[in-house]
């Protein structure tokens, strides 16, 4: 009977192994075969992009300017925004262009789209740039031959800190306009906002999981220049024993300078229990990004228990600590 019950086990486990190796080579397939399609759509895409640049091409070639705007809007539809397809076709559209006369009636779509984002401008505020940009990105798409509707996107995109997006924007205006009297301002803003955009993306760049100088483990996450850094560390203490820390540091970036507030929260140990506290802190984040480093000074504690009961715990003035964070763990 004990031998019986022991096989009837062994074949249980064998018939699971054997489910789940069949799960797992059908998710391996399904994945396969997701991914072939995504390569498949790809291809086709990026040939529909060749075939209608192409025929653009021949029909600018041949003065036909409307069908080589047609072919090149073709294009346009199937390109990624931002990428380098949507550069070329677009600077392809503007030189098509050049030879209309008169030139091409900018679509009642893209006046509208306009005055939609003229009027969110007027809203203010980071919300309201923000829903302009995305009004007037459709004027583009409309009418991506009209000079005024790149530079009034970029202008708008800068200021909801879209600095790449007006950077791209602003320069397809120069291409589109090269005479235009504030050539050199615009190009001098475009150099400004390259820095602004390289310091953004820094920022941007500590959203994750990283290791202290201590070894401790800490979650970064980012909302513009607003840096919240949480975490927990463990500490022995005098008498040998172990008190874990909890870290919530919520800071702003000022250029290079880190300022603002740290909340510690401490597990209570022998029964005593310790109030939480929040302190000021500031601190500073390396030029290249790789490494934070905040300086606080905290409350120190000494405490008295009997068995299980505190019997005491009194206030010992503050210390100055520090936390660096040295190294991003890379995602799994």
């Amino acid at each position: 009977e004990i031998r019986g019950r022991e096989a009837a086990r062994v074949e249980r486990e064998a018939r699971q192994r054997q489910q789940e190796e069949e799960s797992r080579r059908q998710a391996d397939e399904a994945r396969r075969q997701a991914e072939e399609a995504k390569r498949q759509a790809g291809k086709a895409r990026q040939e529909r992009i060749t075939a209608a640049m192409a025929a653009g091409e021949d029909a600018a070639r041949k003065g036909l300017s409307e069908v080589a705007l047609s072919r090149y809007r073709q294009a346009l539809a199937e390109v990624e925004r931002y990428g380098e397809q949507d550069v070329t076709v677009r600077k392809a559209i503007i030189s098509s262009l050049g030879s209309m006369v008169p030139p091409p009636t900018i679509p009642g779509d893209a006046l509208r789209f306009m005055a939609r984002g003229e009027a969110k401008v007027k809203m203010g505020g980071t919300a309201g740039f923000k829903g302009a940009a995305e009004e007037m990105e459709q004027a583009v798409q409309a009418a991506p031959w009209v000079a005024d509707a790149y530079f009034n996107l970029g202008i708008v995109q800068e200021k909801a800190e879209m600095y790449r997006e007006a950077i791209r924007n602003l320069q397809m205006y120069l291409f589109a306009a090269p005479r235009s009297p504030n050539a050199s301002a615009i190009q001098a803003r475009i150099y400004a906002m390259e820095v602004l955009a390289e310091e953004k993306e820094k920022v941007l760049g500590l959203a994750g999981s990283w290791r202290s100088a201590g070894g401790n483990t800490y979650n970064v996450t980012v909302d513009g220049n607003r840096i919240r850094i949480e975490g927990a560390a463990v500490y022995k203490t005098s008498g040998g024993d172990k008190q874990k820390y909890h870290f919530t540091h919520d800071l702003e970036k000022k250029g290079s300078v880190l300022e603002g507030s740290l909340t510690i929260a401490r597990d209570g140990i022998n029964g005593c229990y310790f109030p939480n506290e929040t302190v000021p802190e500031s601190g500073f984040l390396r030029a290249d990004g790789k490494y934070l480093k905040v300086e606080w000074k905290e409350t120190l504690y000494s405490w008295t228990w009997q068995g299980t009961v505190c019997t005491g715990v009194t206030s010992m003035g503050k210390s100055g600590t520090s936390l660096e964070l040295v190294e991003k763990i890379a995602a799994q």
